[in-house]
């Protein structure tokens, strides 16, 4: 693994609250992919953090979840 690899990047959506926990169990189910947080205690922005050397297999699993009406992919940026 690079360096370049361990950086982190975020990847925010917007969901509605009744989907948070499903996703939740989701993201949690690919161990180690990407962490998932609540903006806030009212917020739908959640946002997912991965590292660099899985941002694709991350991207890819929530286009998915996008495409099934779970979510909206808002914008990515590294940190």
């Amino acid at each position: 693994m690079l360096l370049e690899d361990t950086k982190t990047i975020e990847i925010y959506t917007e969901t509605k609250k009744e989907n948070i926990f499903y996703l939740r169990v989701i993201i949690e189910s690919y161990e180690g992919l990407a962490i998932m947080t609540t903006m806030n205690k009212e917020s739908t922005l959640l946002k997912f953090a991965c590292l660099k050397c899985n941002f694709d297999d991350c991207l890819n699993l929530l286009k998915s979840l996008e495409k099934q009406g779970l979510l909206s992919i808002k914008y990515h940026k590294e940190v």
